[in-house]
């Protein structure tokens, strides 16, 4: 798949896995230039899709938070999460993957609602808090 990402940056960090390891080299074919630090256009947040001891779920969650700030101060960005489909179905054998991926996942929606630019379908007096 062709996405223009010419003349933007890209980082991706976090867990590695196959569908990361996939990605990789991807926003570069598309034009982007690959950084390991700073504040990119585009930022690829790859959570563990297997049970994995010491990962840093926080960490995680604290970079999407402090680049999504600083991408909403700038007035552009986009957040990408890699989640488990155990965010959304909580599997018996690996119930910490589950719980883990399901508050990462209330992270990124939190995020969504309240760093994204208003649009359309959002009244007039919307607070934020009640939609």
């Amino acid at each position: 798949m062709q996405i223009d990402l010419w003349g933007k940056t890209a980082r991706i960090a976090g867990a590695a896995h196959p569908i990361g390891a996939a990605l990789r080299d991807r926003p570069a074919e598309n034009g982007a230039m690959i950084v390991p630090d700073g504040l990119p256009d585009l930022l690829i947040l790859s959570a563990p899709l297997l049970q994995a001891t010491g990962f840093d779920w926080d960490g995680l969650a604290d970079m999407a938070r402090d680049r999504g700030a600083a991408m909403k101060a700038r007035g552009a960005g986009r957040i990408v999460f890699l989640l488990s489909a155990c965010a959304t179905l909580p599997t018996r054998r690996r119930p910490e993957l589950s719980m883990h991926s399901a508050a990462l996942q209330v992270v990124m929606r939190t995020l969504a609602m309240s760093l994204a630019p208003r649009g359309r379908g959002q009244c007039d007096g919307c607070r934020g808090d009640r939609h």
